[in-house]
């Protein structure tokens, strides 16, 4: 039996689950954060309910001078659960009413993040009569009692459906990848100099892949194995070095078409997507800026209506050549979509990216295309802000984008001139 250490299906799956947990770690944890934040919000919303259906109320008993009933009322009020404390001031400050679940200092009421404040009126031969000033309190506690069920569900959705996902990634590198190369290789390791010419590797794969092949090419040369123990021996060491090679080598094949953009040789939009998260992650982490600059053709149609798609085709690839060799050497180009480009640009402000997407714009103006001659581009720049989301960051720069292509074409727009414009 081969050394379980070099299980290179093991390691393979090993590395793919890893990923897996940490992008379903960030997931889940942005998704609390939500529910968080729609629980607070919806506690804010409550707040102003109660205080508008007591407020009439308040109203009758503070103009009344009915203190017993106003009391009675604040004490109606400590019944619903949101409620924390309620405040009644009059116009010089002076506290009506203060009551709390538990006593609590005047810097901990300030420090209280859930409250609802409003004044109390009465309206007397169309005089305006201020009678006092109320605020409502909630705490913490009711936001995580009312999350305890949600984060629950969350939690385990994200258990079971992680559970679910690692069998089935298990099942099938152990079908397809794991048990052939076991198979394959323990007989290998098994051979002996006896009988070596009737001796023949079958992995009963129902599949053509490499491994056949692989299976095939080394049945062949047993064939012509001599009775050499030496020779067969080290014959064997070269044939299993091949096949380590030759899997190591589809590996990246595989992990490079996974990446990369055929036509153009680009970043592909899956690989963007990766590289532009891992910015938005350090710009959380430790706020580092980048910036976005979305490019697209302009009348690309018509090329392709005129001349065939194999010349966009090789507009294409010439422009993606043009942005390659003038951005710089730490930004990121990638075809987003169609005649769509994206570049990000780390550790860069929108106003050296403005400077950047001028650059390819007067390059991509000025360069000579086969057929077509002249060809102009229109760019969206946008930067990553405080409390921005990505996929908002995105839009940005695509908004950028079309008011470029709408205000005359072969334009820069910058997202933020056009919010204030806007």
């Amino acid at each position: 039996m081969f050394n379980q250490q070099f299980n290179l299906s093991k390691q393979l799956l090993k590395s793919i689950l890893t990923i897996y947990f940490i992008i379903t770690f960030i997931i889940t944890i942005i998704h609390l954060s939500v529910v968080y934040q729609y629980t607070k919000n919806n506690i804010n919303s409550e707040l102003k309910q109660i205080a508008k259906t007591f407020e009439p109320a308040l109203q009758t008993a503070l103009w009344e001078l009915n203190y017993e009933q106003l009391r009675a009322i604040v004490d109606g009020m400590m019944q619903i659960p949101l409620i924390y404390g309620v405040e009644l001031t009059d116009s010089s400050d002076k506290i009506i009413i203060k009551k709390f679940h538990i006593p609590i200092s005047e810097k901990e009421i300030e420090n209280l993040e859930y409250f609802h404040q409003f004044n109390i009126h009465h309206q007397m031969n169309n005089n305006d009569i201020y009678l006092a000033l109320v605020k409502v309190y909630s705490d913490d506690k009711a936001v995580y009692e009312r999350l305890k069920v949600s984060y629950l569900m969350i939690i385990l959705n994200a258990f079971l459906k992680t559970t679910v996902l690692i069998v089935l990634f298990i099942i099938a590198f152990r079908k397809y990848l794991e048990l052939p190369l076991q198979s394959l290789t323990n007989t290998i390791v098994n051979l002996r100099v006896k009988n070596i010419d009737k001796k023949q590797i079958s992995l009963n794969m129902k599949y053509d892949n490499e491994l056949r092949i692989l299976q095939e090419e080394f049945n062949k040369l047993l064939e012509k194995i001599s009775n050499d123990e030496i020779e067969r021996l080290e014959l064997l060491h070269g044939i299993n070095e091949k096949l380590e090679y030759e899997v190591k080598k589809r590996t990246k094949e595989l992990e490079n078409i996974a990446i990369t953009d055929r036509l153009t040789q680009l970043y592909n939009r899956t690989k963007m997507d990766i590289e532009i998260q891992n910015m938005y992650e350090m710009y959380q982490r430790y706020r580092r800026t980048f910036s976005l600059i979305m490019i697209d053709i302009d009348y690309f149609k018509v090329v392709n209506d005129t001349y065939g798609h194999q010349v966009g085709d090789s507009v294409l690839k010439k422009l993606a050549l043009i942005l390659q060799e003038h951005v710089r050497k730490t930004d990121l180009v990638g075809r987003w979509g169609g005649e769509e480009f994206l570049i990000a640009c780390p550790e860069t402000s929108q106003t050296d990216a403005l400077k950047l997407a001028e650059k390819l714009r007067n390059e991509v103006a000025l360069f000579l295309f086969d057929k077509i001659g002249h060809k102009t581009i229109s760019l969206g720049v946008a930067q990553i802000q405080e409390g921005l989301a990505l996929d908002n960051l995105i839009d940005n720069s695509d908004k950028a984008l079309y008011q470029a292509k709408k205000s005359g074409r072969n334009k820069v727009v910058l997202f933020s001139e056009l919010s204030l414009e806007e």
